[in-house]
């Protein structure tokens, strides 16, 4: 009888972003790499979340 060893190695990565609103004050929140992506530094437009998690963000034209 033979035994066949081997490990599962995994990495993650956390991604956040932070916005700020009309009000001035900032907010951050957790995202998945692929929304993440799809934001850029000096975007403006419409944030839309629920309590403290990030639902979309829809770019001003």
């Amino acid at each position: 009888m033979s035994a066949v060893y081997g490990y599962l190695s995994t990495t993650s990565t956390s991604y956040y972003v932070i916005f700020e609103v009309e009000s001035g004050a900032w907010m951050e929140f957790s995202v998945y790499g692929k929304k993440y992506g799809m934001l850029a530094e000096g975007d403006e437009g419409k944030l839309i979340f629920q309590d403290s998690r990030y639902l979309r963000f829809e770019r001003a034209i």
